[in-house]
C-alpha cells in the first residue's frame, strides 16, 4: 500500500508486431533522457522520452542517462508482445551505473521488470540483451 505511493521512474523497452520502441516517465510523466544505442555497425546517441528502435538483433546495447533529482523508485521493463497479446520478457543484462559503482541485474523471459530504490546516484542504466526469445521485427 505504501508502495503505491512511492514516486517512480519506469524505463520501458516494448517490442510488438515488428516495431520496438523506448520510452522514460517520471511520476506519470514524459521524461526526456539522452539514450545512447550501439549496434553492430553504428551508434547513435538521442535525446527524448520516446523513439524508436532497429531490429534488437543488432543492437549490443542501450544506455539511458538519468538526470538528477529523481526520487523513489526506478523501474526497468524489458519485453515482447506476442501476437496474443502477452507479454513476454526480454532476457537482457542490466548494469546500474553509479559515481562509484556498478550493480548488475538480469532480467529474464518470466521476470521482465527489474525495480530499484532510486538514489541520487544512479546516474545510468545499460541494457544488453540476450538471445530472443521471439521473432525479432
Amino acid at each position: 500500500r505504501r508502495r503505491a505511493l512511492t514516486p517512480r521512474t519506469v524505463v520501458e523497452v516494448r517490442q510488438e508486431s515488428g516495431h520496438t520502441g523506448f520510452q522514460v516517465v517520471s511520476h506519470g510523466e514524459a521524461l526526456p533522457v539522452v539514450v545512447e544505442l550501439h549496434e553492430i555497425t553504428r551508434e547513435e546517441r538521442v535525446e527524448s522520452a520516446a523513439g524508436t528502435l532497429p531490429n534488437l538483433a543488432n543492437v549490443r546495447s542501450l544506455l539511458f542517462h538519468l538526470p538528477p533529482g529523481l526520487e523513489g523508485e526506478l523501474k526497468l521493463w524489458l519485453h515482447q508482445v506476442t501476437p496474443e497479446g502477452v507479454s513476454v520478457g526480454r532476457p537482457a543484462h542490466c548494469r546500474v551505473h553509479s559515481a562509484n559503482s556498478v550493480q548488475e541485474h538480469v532480467i529474464t523471459s518470466a521476470q521482465p521488470t527489474l525495480i530499484l530504490p532510486m538514489n541520487d546516484v544512479a546516474r545510468r542504466l545499460e541494457v544488453q540483451f540476450m538471445t530472443t526469445t521471439l521473432s525479432e521485427n
